[in-house]
């Protein structure tokens, strides 16, 4: 048994992939199982080592362990000659053909609905390979989150395995992956819920046991259009670079989707423990910024180890102007600063508008005693 979070290094991390990341994290904790990461890079063109690079560096971040299978890192790119393969042994075994067209698509059916391809009757020999999907077959599945699901396959078009140019697609690559990884739980975003039949057809053709399915709600922005990466704060980076605290990203995720009674501050520990798949709600959710900095301002009073960062971030800020300072020196008022900066802070990047009083004693931005702000400055400045 195992689960798998299976990442596009196409672009930034979207808080989707991630909080995916989280819940399957957290099923593998649950239930003892491996946790294993598959770089999914089939699109040869968008897929880049940077973006695969800040996958694995975001899990560290979050604090999200995960196991290597055969203690490698499976990249479906280095196994297109498995799918190649496996493709041409469908259409020898009846379930693919070879394909010259270029859509599925009947304009002409006056039902609307996507039909089967001409060419899974004319025994090409070259071109595409296209699943010969059944016709008029009813695919059940029992979706951990949202219950039975029913699709009839006059709804499903002959989908495309291989491409002409034998770039294997991602409806293929999956299936071989996920069964020779022996991933027993598939749990993904509901954007995939479409895909789902598609694959158990792939499954029962290929003789593969068909995994379990959860698919998890939409998370939605404030204009209650889906979330893009590419809209402030859609991406994990987004929030980092913005000075969120790893735990407080966590927890809020966890939160976008899962409830447990009226708990709001939930450790990593405390997750696991609460942990059920069943409870995830079905409902899109809406990401609520000002959520996250409650958290974020939580776990920064809370979590010891963000007071030697804060510091080191505050002796970095003065090395960059020029302020001669060295670490010791600020012992001497620090307790007074972390108090008055802890009750303000809800994000790392709070702390530069807080302390700019370091390099413009003219300019305090919160109330306390003046003089012992500028105590501060010229003892600073002076050492």
């Amino acid at each position: 048994m195992s689960v798998r979070f299976a990442p596009s290094p196409t672009g930034s991390m979207h808080i989707g992939n991630l909080r995916t990341a989280i819940f399957n994290w957290l099923y593998s904790k649950k239930y003892n199982i491996p946790f294993y990461i598959r770089i999914e890079d089939t699109d040869l063109s968008r897929s880049s080592k940077v973006y695969e690079e800040e996958i694995f560096n975001i899990l560290n971040i979050i604090g999200l362990d995960y196991n290597l299978f055969n203690n490698i890192i499976v990249r479906q790119s280095d196994r297109f000659h498995i799918y190649v393969n496996i493709a041409q042994q469908l259409v020898h075994d009846q379930f693919a053909y070879y394909c010259i067209c270029n859509s599925s698509y009947n304009k002409d059916n006056i039902n609307f609905q996507k039909i089967k391809c001409d060419c899974r009757t004319l025994n090409y020999t070259s071109g595409a390979i296209r699943f010969k999907t059944p016709i008029n077959k009813i695919i059940t599945f029992n979706d951990l989150v949202y219950g039975t699901i029913e699709t009839n396959t006059n709804e499903i078009e002959d989908f495309v395995l291989l491409r002409s140019d034998n770039i294997p697609t991602y409806m293929l690559c999956v299936v071989v992956d996920d069964n020779w990884m022996n991933i027993t739980t598939i749990i993904r975003g509901d954007d995939h819920k479409t895909n789902t039949p598609k694959q158990i057809l792939l499954y029962e053709a290929l003789r593969y046991n068909i995994p379990q399915f959860a698919h998890l709600p939409m998370i939605l922005g404030d204009d209650g259009k889906k979330l893009s990466k590419r809209k402030a704060n859609g991406s994990v980076m987004d929030l980092l670079n913005n000075g969120y605290v790893p735990s407080s990203i966590f927890n809020y995720l966890l939160k976008l989707g899962f409830g447990y009674k009226n708990e709001e501050i939930i450790s990593k520990d405390r997750a696991i423990e609460i942990f059920n798949i069943k409870h995830i709600n079905k409902a899109p959710c809406i990401f609520n910024e000002n959520k996250l900095q409650f958290l974020s301002k939580h776990y920064l009073k809370t979590e010891s180890i963000h007071e030697n960062i804060i510091k080191n971030m505050i002796t970095k800020y003065l090395e960059i102007n020029h302020i001669g300072y060295y670490s010791n020196n600020i012992t001497v008022y620090w307790d007074i600063l972390w108090k008055e900066l802890i009750m303000r802070l809800s994000t790392y990047n709070d702390l530069y508008h807080l302390i700019s009083f370091l390099t413009n004693p003219g300019l305090v931005l919160f109330t306390y005693d003046k003089n012992v702000v500028k105590d501060m400055y010229d003892f600073i400045s002076n050492n």
